[in-house]
């Protein structure tokens, strides 16, 4: 893993982060919901190499603080604002995942000119939900019910990120067992969860992707079974819901990877680095 680093922001709010790689562009990674700056490991040596690369822990997860934070789609959009500007970086591209593609979406409607490029590894805000689904997925996702999940469960959450889960993510599952023997960090875990998973869905982009005119990348793995929701929009597919944002997204491009689930930077690495320097160099 990569040297991790601290920086200091308001209201004494510490956000960790690792800087890897120099160059013109700035690659900004934004991690999904449950996860942390981990989820890059695969992506950052090969792209450090051409661009300057920073992944962060969102407030709440992994190194940065946690606390009474709002905990929703702005609130973060502007953290990796006032990120940005911490470091003064001035050509920006940023690469969100899933619930993190949602965030980048969100910055980037607040018409903030150093994003430059968005990368959308699988987001989330690209599916529409009625106002009767969103209730039943925000009440399914209380965070009594996630307490009362057991060890075991944890693998068989995992699984459905990947299309073949691969030895290399077991860090992932081990990360949560160990949370899970703290009992006061684990009820914030549980909290954090439920209140984000409620920002997504309170504070849609879908109806205003037209407005982004960012180049953009979107990227689904063929075998996602997490986006689309199986349960409430049984019909669609990731090529579906991509191409909605393809369609929206003005100045963007869809790409789907075959045998590939949800997390598709680490299960698709490879071919994920690569789409990646080709836009951004683009």
């Amino acid at each position: 893993m990569y040297k991790t680093e601290k920086l200091r922001l308001t209201h004494h709010l510490d956000i960790a982060y690792i800087d890897e790689g120099y160059g013109y562009e700035t690659l900004i990674f934004i991690h999904g919901l449950g996860s942390n700056m981990g989820a890059w490991v695969k992506n950052i040596g090969y792209l450090s190499h051409s661009f300057r690369c920073i992944a962060l822990d969102l407030p709440g997860y992994g190194q940065s603080s946690s606390g009474n934070f709002p905990y929703s789609m702005h609130y973060y959009a502007q953290i990796i604002k006032e990120f940005i500007e911490e470091f003064d970086l001035k050509h920006v591209t940023l690469v969100g995942h899933s619930m993190g593609g949602q965030i980048a979406l969100t910055l980037a409607l607040m018409g903030y000119d150093k994003v430059k490029k968005i990368v959308l590894a699988a987001p989330s805000g690209l599916e529409s939900f009625h106002p009767f689904e969103k209730e039943l997925i925000k009440s399914a996702s209380n965070p009594y019910f996630l307490k009362s999940q057991k060890a075991e469960n944890i693998g068989i959450n995992y699984d459905l990120s990947f299309y073949q889960l691969p030895k290399e993510a077991y860090f992932m599952i081990q990360e949560r067992l160990d949370l899970m023997k703290n009992a006061q960090k684990y009820e914030d875990y549980c909290q954090l969860i439920s209140r984000c998973i409620a920002a997504m869905l309170d504070e849609p982009v879908f109806d205003k992707l037209h407005r982004i005119h960012h180049p953009t990348l979107i990227l689904f793995g063929a075998n996602d079974y997490l986006i689309p929701n199986r349960l409430f929009h049984p019909t669609d597919t990731p090529l579906s819901i991509g191409n909605h944002g393809k369609q929206k997204i003005a100045y963007s491009q869809l790409s789907i990877l075959s045998q590939c689930g949800h997390f598709v930077q680490f299960e698709a690495a490879e071919r994920f680095n690569n789409l990646v320097k080709s836009f951004v160099n683009s």
